[in-house]
């Protein structure tokens, strides 16, 4: 074959693969008219820039979105929340806000509309929880299903404000690495569709999300994890460090799959300053009515669910008592045979057929978590996805619980305690140092300066031994503050060689005296440790700062007071 034969050969070879490519494309996203009376801004959350482990400005993510026809877009660079937020700001007509993602022992957290944190957010997730719900933040479980185990949620027992339903970076990177490719081909084509055919419906996430036994609805969220960048380590994040390869998934294609809708009710229309709108976003999240939407399947749109109770109407978020008759309705947006479906619980309780009013009567007495979906007919390689997914209603959920330092500790009276008075040691790595001062009433002053050189881990622990012969006790009891906002890491120890066992529960502290009791039971075991924390061998408590939540060469003091156990 002469070497034009061959030409044309190859030429006729890749016009045909296109063209199967094409018959490959998912069908787009349906084409939703808007409503005057309830206008909408759609936006991405979760998104990463150059600040981590991002390939894109800030200013080229908000021209991304642009693009893509959203209106905000929230920030979640890497970080540990001590980097003051960057103010909002309209660019190339977006919004933009800056938010954080926090590593933590148990996961990754994304803390939105919170302030410059006064410490390192790290360590226990319920810390990292608790500190972003002080902080007046909106505290999201980031990718909790996630194939890699370090970027898994490990604590379902911390519930945070929500949860990510669906996330697209994991969809697309924990996908089956033989079907990827073939699954991409026609990516070229229509980006946002392609990516969409990664992800699956998250049936177990909801069920997850929407336990009886919580204290309140929580969050629904799609997070859209873009950081348009693959590395050399494609499995591992933060990248930071790593070579970029290609830029892409692109953010544009990103933030053409799925996001959060913000309907804007009179009196809350976008005002076009920047600091006053980033406020009503972030509040729509704390008053669950932002709702989730799959932009690839159709356009934003509203999602119409309440809950009627003696005439009134209450909107998603509310926690409804059962005593009363509860009838929950929702409506399906009267085009594209849309179809609504209700959850119990994460799972599916009552549907209706296309351009339904779904309206089902609610029996107290037995808790229980209600969400709506929107569903439109499935096309051509379209994922079964919901289109609109609501936030949640709950009905005779449990009273709230204390946090974890919540519980009120023993009065200064009461003697079901042993009370531990002294004698005080020191203990600290050797370029860290730490006073300890008691007086008579068993007060105690505690300062500590941790090291500013290069050790490997710099602490510093004011320690006082367990008494002998006490029956084994339930609980650490003790008043405390701080000179400045902190946490102290609280932990027992038991006899060994070299330090012993240690198991640990952390503490914050500030100006303000809060009395603590600490469970012995919800220490968690510091390596190498494993389990519960065996009472009837420790032998020591330790108040420690270290780095975890201290930055190196910072003095602090604290003042404990009452210190037993029980």
């Amino acid at each position: 074959m002469s070497r034009a034969r061959r030409v044309r050969a190859w030429v006729v070879c890749a016009l045909l693969l296109l063209a199967a490519s094409r018959l490959l494309v998912p069908a787009g996203p349906v084409a939703v008219p808007g409503n005057p009376e309830t206008p909408l801004w759609s936006g991405a959350v979760h998104v990463h820039t150059t600040r981590s482990d991002g390939s894109g400005t800030p200013a080229e993510v908000a021209a991304a979105a642009a693009a893509a026809g959203l209106d905000f877009v929230i920030l979640t660079d890497h970080g540990d929340g001590t980097r003051e937020p960057s103010a909002p700001a309209y660019v190339s007509g977006v919004l933009v806000i800056d938010g954080v993602e926090v590593s933590t022992r148990d996961g990754h957290y994304l803390a939105i509309g919170m302030p410059q944190a006064p410490y390192r957010l790290a360590g226990d997730g319920a810390d990292v929880a608790e500190d972003v719900a002080r902080l007046g933040g909106v505290g999201i479980i980031a990718h909790p299903d996630s194939a890699r185990s370090g970027l898994a949620w490990h604590a379902d027992d911390v519930r945070g404000d929500g949860l990510e339903i669906l996330n697209a970076d994991s969809a697309w990177r924990d996908d089956n690495l033989v079907v990827l490719p073939l699954r991409f081909i026609p990516y070229p084509w229509r980006p946002a569709s392609v990516l969409a055919t990664t992800l699956s419906y998250p049936d177990g996430l909801l069920a997850r999300l929407d336990t009886p036994d919580a204290d309140a609805p929580r969050l629904a969220v799609a997070g859209v994890d873009a950081h348009a960048r693959i590395g050399l380590r494609p499995r591992e994040e933060p990248l930071q460090g790593a070579r970029t390869l290609a830029r892409w998934p692109g953010y544009r294609a990103s933030f053409g799959t799925f996001g959060l809708v913000v309907p804007w009710t009179r009196g809350r229309a976008p005002t076009g300053d920047a600091s006053r709108d980033a406020d009503a976003v972030v509040a729509a999240l704390k008053e669950h009515r932002a709702h989730v939407a799959t932009f690839a399947l159709g356009g934003p749109a509203h999602v119409p669910f309440t809950a009627l109770v003696d005439g009134a109407a209450y909107l998603p978020g509310a926690r409804l008592d059962g005593s009363r008759p509860i009838t929950l309705v929702v409506e399906a947006p009267p085009f594209a045979d849309a179809r609504v479906r209700l959850l119990r619980n994460g799972r599916p309780w009552r549907e209706g057929g296309p351009g339904d009013r779904l309206v089902a009567g609610v029996v107290g007495g037995e808790p229980a978590v209600y969400r709506a979906e929107v569903w439109l007919p499935r096309r051509w390689r379209q994922p079964s996805l919901p289109w609109l997914v609501s936030q949640a209603i709950g009905v005779d959920l449990p009273d709230r619980q204390p946090s974890r330092e919540g519980a009120a500790a023993p009065e200064a009276g009461d003697e079901a305690g042993v009370r531990l008075r002294g004698p005080w040691q020191t203990e600290h790595d050797p370029c860290s140092s730490i006073e300890v001062g008691a007086d008579d009433a068993g007060a105690v002053a505690v300062s500590a300066t941790l090291c500013d050189g290069a050790h490997a881990s710099p602490f510093a622990a004011a320690r006082i031994d367990w008494p002998a012969g006490i029956p084994a006790p339930a609980v650490v009891a003790f008043t405390g503050r701080a000179d400045h906002p902190m946490r102290v890491s609280v932990q027992v120890r038991e006899p060994g060689e070299g330090d012993g066992r240690r198991w640990a529960r952390s503490v914050y502290l500030d100006t303000t005296a809060r009395t603590v009791t600490l469970p012995l039971t919800t220490f968690r075991a510091v390596e190498p440790a494993t389990g519960a924390p065996p009472v009837d061998r420790l032998h020591a408590i330790l108040f420690v700062v270290d780095t975890v939540n201290t930055p190196r060469g910072t003095a602090r003091t604290f003042r404990l007071e009452g210190l037993q156990l029980r």
